[in-house]
């Protein structure tokens, strides 16, 4: 009796029953061909409905502060501290405490994350950022003045964990407000505060902000759309830790990476992973499996 012929490491069944819910698709006049298919999304409908909801988290994120009292507004000028040297923004802002001052931070970085997200903005972050920048400008210099007002403690005196988790916390905004800033003056002053508070707290990511925003700043100036600048910092060693470029690198050399023929989109990397969560998760043994293995 003759083999049958088939390709692959076993026989094709004689009957094959495709599953019911690939009939039903299959038998729809929709699924028979791609170029058929026709956009049932009413583009106008879609974009009044993308523009009410922008003006929904507008509307919420003017009443939110409306519905801060007098003890989350900012100290009178008396009351705040002169830094040496001041800050390139004008005069500090000031509050009650620094977790006020963050409250107020992220606030402004808010609007402007839903100015540059509006409907009508370009879909690419960066350009949308320059597009909205006369209309961020005002929340960008008000970040500056609250991040300035945080005051760091003198070198060499020892860093209270909450002044150092509000130093870290205001950095965020200052990413947000930073890539924009096109003074050579304010553009200094955020890439040595950040870089300062990364020192002064231990806290890598913060590094990282900095570098991010000298890149957009490269970036912007090579595309014709900011001043020039030369970076302050040049991250040798980051730029070669694969867990901050995040390539599709791995720890263990003598691992070959994963092959991600069949899942072109998606790129992971399980050991860059592992590494960020080890000071969360592991015990003092992982840790130095880590520092092994690198």
């Amino acid at each position: 009796m003759p083999a049958p012929s088939f390709y692959g490491m076993a026989p094709t069944p004689a009957t094959f029953h495709a599953p019911p819910a690939y009939q039903a698709y299959t038998s729809s006049p929709s699924s028979q061909s791609p170029k058929s298919v026709k956009s049932e999304i009413d583009l106008d409908a879609a974009t009044a409905s993308a523009l009410e909801e922008w003006q929904r988290i507008r509307t919420a994120l003017d009443l939110f502060a409306q519905s801060l009292g007098p003890a989350f507004q900012p100290l009178p000028s008396e009351y705040r501290h002169a830094p040496t040297p001041p800050p390139p923004f004008g005069s500090v802002l000031e509050y009650r405490s620094y977790d006020t001052a963050n409250i107020w931070a992220l606030y402004y970085m808010s609007h402007i994350i839903l100015l540059r997200s509006h409907p009508h903005m370009p879909p690419a972050a960066m350009i949308a950022a320059g597009v909205a920048a006369p209309q961020t400008a005002p929340y960008a210099a008000l970040i500056g003045q609250i991040a300035a007002g945080i005051a760091l403690p003198a070198r060499g005196q020892p860093l209270n964990p909450s002044v150092g988790a509000c130093l870290c916390e205001v950095c965020m905004p200052l990413f947000f407000a930073g890539v924009q800033y096109r003074e050579a003056a304010q553009r200094t002053w955020l890439v040595e505060r950040v870089r300062e508070i990364e020192r002064r707290t231990g806290w890598a990511s913060l590094g990282m902000i900095a570098l991010g925003c000298e890149t957009a700043w490269v970036k912007a100036a090579e595309a014709g759309r900011g001043p020039p600048w030369n970076r302050l910092y040049v991250d040798e060693g980051r730029g070669e830790d694969e867990r901050v470029t995040r390539r599709g690198g791995h720890l263990d050399p003598q691992t070959p990476p994963k092959d991600l023929t069949d899942r072109r989109f998606i790129h992971v990397n399980p050991s860059t992973r592992v590494h960020w969560a080890v000071g969360l998760l592991a015990e003092d043994e992982d840790e130095r499996e880590v520092e092994h293995a690198e």
